[in-house]
């Protein structure tokens, strides 16, 4: 088929105008590689859009990948907190997908980027091709607590915001050392999320934390008309009576009105399972997407 200068050049400036888009109208970083159909990554809480690199290396050739670093992340310029930040995000990432007419994305979320995902599937229930969610849940303080309530998780909520706004760099690369090794397995990986961390905004990650904590979506997510894969991680959490089992049945009951949904749990794995378990990752990956 012969493609007419007419045609290169609308495709380039298509191409120029979703690159512009990107660069000035919105809060958040995003680097699109690949071509099919669109595949939104959102990482978690502090971390940079690179931790999706093996997942876009693999799904490239089939997928347009669409990589979101979040403001006041690893690095990127923090956003106006005025009006909050999960929401004003999800409304930005919700105009981004009209704005570049992105037809049935599939969405993939770690932690904090699995609830967004949520937030997004909430206010277009029918709008995702399907939906990967990786360790993340409706209501963030019932994992550790199944009896808390918005109300009950509110003190803790605040105590945590204040310590993250308020620490300095010195203090904060004391809790990444104690917190990254339960939740990453490879040393180099735990380095690349502690320099994430330390160039993170701590206003930013505060409230981010203190809003996970109090907002609560287990009936919200009633709504969601598309398939819905949660891949979940136990085994960090075993030394405190955890299992396998008791982790799946917290997750289902969770996600127990998404209409359409799967759960899967590796046995390997910490917090960021597709560094720590690739193999399970993409498993679960290749057959949902199917």
């Amino acid at each position: 088929m012969t493609i007419s200068i007419k045609s290169k050049l609308l495709i380039i400036f298509g191409l120029l105008t979703l690159n512009n888009v990107q660069a000035s109208d919105y809060s958040f970083q995003v680097k699109v590689e690949g071509s099919g159909q669109p595949m939104i990554l959102i990482p978690g809480l502090s971390s940079h859009g690179s931790v999706w690199n093996d997942t876009v290396a693999k799904y490239k050739d089939n997928y347009q990948t669409h990589v979101v670093t979040l403001p006041g992340f690893a690095g990127v310029a923090p956003m106006d907190l005025s009006s909050g930040f999960l929401v004003p995000i999800k409304e930005e990432l919700l105009n981004y997908i009209e704005n570049n007419n992105l037809k049935d994305p599939i969405l993939i979320g770690h932690s904090l980027g699995g609830f967004m995902a949520m937030l997004m599937a909430i206010d277009k229930p029918d709008g995702f091709g399907k939906i990967i969610i990786v360790d993340s849940a409706p209501f963030f303080s019932a994992l550790q607590n199944p009896m808390a309530t918005v109300e009950t998780a509110k003190a803790m909520a605040d105590m945590t915001r204040k310590q993250m706004q308020g620490q300095s760099k010195e203090r904060l690369a004391a809790s990444l050392d104690m917190m990254l090794p339960a939740m990453i397995l490879d040393k180099q990986n735990i380095e690349i999320a502690k320099n994430w961390g330390l160039n993170s905004d701590g206003p930013t990650v505060g409230l981010a934390m203190y809003e996970l904590m109090t907002t609560d979506l287990r009936d919200k997510i009633a709504v969601i008309e598309s398939p819905v894969m949660l891949l979940g991680a136990w085994v960090a959490y075993k030394n405190y009576g955890a299992t396998h089992e008791s982790v799946e049945s917290n997750y289902s009951n969770q996600y127990s009105k998404v209409k359409d949904f799967q759960i899967h749990l590796t046995d390997v794995g910490q917090h960021f399972i597709m560094w720590d378990d690739a193999d399970f990752y993409f498993n679960k990956l290749n057959n949902f997407l199917k």
